[in-house]
This record gives structure tokens, sequence and C-alpha cells, in this order.
């Protein structure tokens, strides 16, 4: 059984890590007031990372975008490739580079650098883009943009996008989104009980960080779910059948490691409780039948998929009913007392 995180790390440690082991690129001629501010996490993406940058830098926008990007020790040349595109566009990009890998420097932190990055974004929306992901479209953040101004009761849109596998036949290439190919709203309780919006196909609302009351925001490994969730709290999600941006599934990609129910599954249902109880209290216990329901449907989604990847079971003597059930028994418990712990 793996172990739970019970103290949180304290947002003063974080900022000691930052100041410690980030160093910062930034220019004056960094625009002043950007309407957007898009975060993109790299760590080991040399092949794509160019690529990712560029295709924000050709956005076609009738206001101004900063780019934070968050290195984190890469150590296969991103570094050098991030710092090269800061110097030569000094006016959109912003950059932090690690001495050494804050990716989990101690239990109960997880990526840093995503979170230092963060704190530094100044724009009224919010793009977060992984290193090795790209936006297809020179529109998509106009799009973006125009619709949430237009639709104040809006607090995030997204976009399906083209999930694109190493080594995948371009005939092969399959949508993000296969079974949703009409423009709807998304409620709060779908999006509890399945977050399916791809990172690089949203934009929200930029509500602020409020770390001293949310202190999920700096231990959780589901941090924009979670993130996305609170934005929800008051406002609705808009979907958008088009594709306009790539989800590349490669070897490296961090947050599709870290989210396989195949590895780790005590961890990451014991990360979707504490995320989901701490919401629990961010809302004054107004969403609790949502993320009750939401969490339920997540333990059987991520059990269910654990079962059938994995090789240890006999399905043919046991169902995945009663997997799930057992599961079910065996972690509930441990995800409230971890969440009254904290």
């Amino acid at each position: 059984m793996s172990s739970i995180v019970t103290t949180p790390i304290s947002i003063k440690t974080v900022e000691n890590l930052v100041l410690k082991h980030v160093r910062e690129f930034v220019s004056p001629q960094l625009v002043a007031k950007p309407v957007v501010s898009v975060l993109v996490a790299t760590f080991n993406h040399r092949p794509y990372v160019q690529q990712c940058v560029e295709s924000i830098l050709a956005q076609g926008t009738n206001f101004d975008f900063e780019i934070i990007i968050a290195d984190d020790c890469s150590t296969d040349g991103t570094t050098e490739i991030v710092q090269r595109l800061q110097a030569e566009f000094p006016e959109r990009i912003r950059l932090l580079c690690t001495d050494k890998n804050l990716w989990e420097p101690k239990p109960g932190v997880f990526a840093v650098m995503p979170l230092a990055a963060l704190l530094r974004t100044r724009g009224r929306y919010l793009s977060i883009i992984d290193g090795d992901d790209y936006l297809s479209s020179t529109a998509k953040f106009q799009h973006d943009v125009d619709f949430l101004e237009a639709n104040p009761g809006y607090n995030l849109c997204f976009h399906n996008a083209v999930v694109e596998e190493e080594g995948m036949r371009q005939e092969l290439k399959r949508l993000w989104m296969r079974h949703e190919s009409n423009d709807r709203d998304f409620s709060f309780e779908e999006l509890a009980a399945h977050f399916v919006p791809p990172t690089a196909g949203m934009m929200m609302r930029n509500l602020g960080l409020d770390l001293p009351n949310r202190p999920w925001m700096i231990f959780s490994r589901l941090r924009l779910i979670g993130m996305c969730l609170s934005t929800l709290s008051d406002g609705k999600a808009r979907y958008f059948a088009e594709s306009l941006s790539v989800y590349r599934v490669t070897k490296s990609g961090q947050a599709a490691s870290e989210m396989h129910p195949g590895k780790h599954l005590d961890d990451l249902l014991t990360h979707f409780g504490m995320l989901y109880g701490a919401l629990n209290v961010d809302f004054q216990f107004k969403k609790h039948v949502a993320l009750t329901e939401g969490l339920k449907k997540n333990i059987e989604r991520l059990t269910e998929s654990h079962f059938r990847h994995s090789a240890l079971v006999r399905l043919e003597t046991v169902s995945i009913g009663q997997l799930i059930r057992v599961m079910i028994r065996r972690i509930k418990g441990r995800f409230w007392n971890a969440v009254l712990k904290n």
C-alpha cells in the first residue's frame, strides 16, 4: 500500500525552492498588459518544444499575450532551445529554468515549476500548453477570447484536439473527443465525473490562485482539474467540436504517465479523493452531491481501466463489477481520512 500525503508542504517552502533553484529570463520589453497568459511546461521536449512555442507566437490576435515557459531542468537540449526563443522574442516570452528537477523534491509537492509560472501570470485569461503539444490554428486565441468576452456567464471554453502518437500514420490519427461532434455546454457535474478537455484546447478566466485558502494548489498532482472545477463553481463551460490543437502522446509525456490508471492506482485515486474533499470545503459544500457522485464515477472508471489493463488479474473468474466494488471499499476510507488530516 502506497503512502498518503498528510502534511502538504508550505507555500513558503515552495517559494524558497523557487528562489534557490530557479533562474528567470525576463526583458523590460515584455508586453505590459497581456490579455492572455500562456503557460508552457517543458521537460525533455527537445524534438517538439520549438513547434509548440512557434504555434503560440503565430496566433493572430487584436490583443497582447505573454508566454511563460517553465523548463524543469531538461537534460536533452530543451533548455537551450527555449533560452534562444526567449532571446529572439523578449516582448512575448518570460522564461523560468531550474538547476535541478523540482517535479517531486519531497512527498507532498508536485510540479513546482508550473506553480511558479502560474504565480507570474498577468492576463485576464489563462491558457496552459504542454511543451510537446501545439496549436493547429492561428485563430484559436482570438476565437476563445471573443467567446469569453461576449459571454460573461462562461468561465471556460475548450476545443477538440487531434491525438498524434509517436510513429502513428497520418490516416490513423484520431480526435480526442471522438463522440462529441457538435458544439455544446458541459456541466460541472459532467466534468467532475470525467474531466475530458485536452489541455492545449482550453482557455479559462484567470481568477487567481488564492494559495493561502487552496493548499491543494501546492500538493495536488491533479491541480489543473482542480483549477478548472474551481473556475466552474460559478460559471459554465463551452465545448467546440472543431479541432484547433494537437495532443501528442510521447514516451516523455509526464501528464500521461502520471494519469495512466495502470500506474500507482492507489495514489491516483487518493489524490482524486483529497482534491474533491478540498474542493467541497472551498465550495462550502454547495457542490457536495456533484463532487461525491463525480468521485464515485472516477473511482469506478479508473479502477475498471486499471484491471482491464492488468495482466495480474484473472478476469475469467472475477468480474469487473466485483473488482470495482472491492476497490471502492478498499480505498474509500483512505480518501476521507487523508482529507480530514489535511
